[in-house]
């Protein structure tokens, strides 16, 4: 439960911010990959956060590729998870994909973080 709880807790953290399994398995001291893509299955059935692939024509490139996260109410990011520097920007992100999520538009764009963005303007 614990493991569950901070694996829940990191990516409610760090929502909009690209995640791999790998790197969540050393991180939190998981025991596989399996367990890593499991307890994220879980919280996106729960409707806690949801998922990106990055945007590629190749289909091998996005399941392989890190992934980026999101959780479904920003309200909850903010209840529970820490508070850090770009927040702001990840803010209108995080806002900017769960409207594309709810017109289901989401598979047909590429998805660019606000504050690249900015830095390529």
């Amino acid at each position: 439960m614990a493991k569950k709880l901070s694996l829940a807790l990191f990516l409610l953290t760090n929502a909009g911010t690209q995640i791999s399994y790998s790197n969540l398995k050393d991180i939190l001291g998981l025991g596989s990959l399996n367990t890593v893509k499991n307890y994220i299955h879980y919280l996106e059935n729960a409707y806690l956060i949801f998922t990106l692939n990055q945007f590629s024509f190749s289909v091998g490139k996005q399941t392989s590729a890190a992934k980026k996260v999101y959780a479904i109410d920003t309200g909850l990011i903010k209840h529970v998870a820490f508070q850090f520097s770009h927040e702001e920007e990840l803010k209108v992100e995080k806002g900017f994909i769960l409207t594309l999520d709810e017109k289901e538009q989401i598979g047909s764009i590429e998805v660019i973080p606000l504050y690249e963005w900015l830095l390529i303007s």
